[in-house]
């Protein structure tokens, strides 16, 4: 998130009209809403599995993350790794 700051704060401060800034900013924080480090704020029991492969995915997380989860926590996320 700090790196997600960094690159607003960038945004807002570099060259050309305000609105113009303001615009891509705004489409850049809601495209970023989508990504799976932001997402992981609201992960839910119902969604969870699919959460935290998208995190392994995105090299979010990693498999050793996961240790102290359950063994079918990471044998779903090795799997989603194998496709």
């Amino acid at each position: 998130m700090e790196e997600l700051i960094d690159q607003y704060i960038e945004i807002l401060n570099g060259s050309g009209e305000a609105s113009n800034r303001f615009w891509a900013l705004e489409e850049r924080i809601n495209r970023d809403k989508l990504s799976s480090g932001v997402l992981a704020n609201d992960i839910r029991r119902s969604t969870m599995h699919r959460e935290i492969a998208n995190l392994l995915i995105d090299n979010v997380i990693t498999l050793d993350d996961l240790d102290g989860f359950t063994e079918d926590i990471k044998s779903c996320a090795q799997h989603w790794l194998a496709q």
